[in-house]
């Protein structure tokens, strides 16, 4: 009997050492597994980080956009309002024109009279002054020439003595 305890013995031992190694393998996947899931995990809190950031973002340009929106109407409704006050203040302008436009157009048809008789005057003018640089070129010439022979007389006078 004592041959088939130790052969019993050892396929205990045996399968004992089987069902270690077993236990083993099933921890080391296990281990593995949790390191995934661990993973995982930190990678949705990352993406959903990430994601309530970017709805952060999304409502502050969408507040940005509501405002600038406001601002623009407000722009137009000034500008519209300035328009409006131009218009009118143009069309007196236009009024002030067209009345003084009609004095104008009186005034010029005295002024194109005037103007005539002013050219006529200045013709006259013009005419006379061309005469006075004559009369002056001639008398300077004269003066030159009495000028030389006063000149030419004394030098006579100096060569005498």
């Amino acid at each position: 009997g004592d041959v088939n305890g130790k052969d019993n013995y050892r396929d205990i031992v045996v399968r004992l050492i089987d069902i270690q190694e077993r236990v083993g393998r099933v921890r080391e996947a296990t281990e593995q597994r949790l390191d995934q899931m661990r993973q995982l995990t930190e990678s949705y809190e990352k993406e959903a980080h990430q994601r309530q950031a970017l709805q952060r973002k999304l409502m502050k340009i969408r507040e940005a956009e509501k405002k600038i929106a406001i601002d623009i109407k407000a722009a137009y409704d000034h500008a519209e309002r300035q328009n409006a006050k131009l218009a009118k203040e143009v069309e007196r302008l236009k009024q002030i024109c067209e009345k003084y436009q009609a004095k104008i157009e009186a005034f010029s048809g005295k002024q194109t009279e005037a103007a005539a008789a002013a050219q006529q005057r200045e013709g006259a003018l013009n005419k006379a002054i061309e005469k006075l640089r004559h009369t002056i070129a001639e008398r300077k010439a004269r003066i030159d020439e009495l000028e030389s022979k006063l000149k030419e007389a004394a030098d006579n006078a100096i060569r005498q003595k």
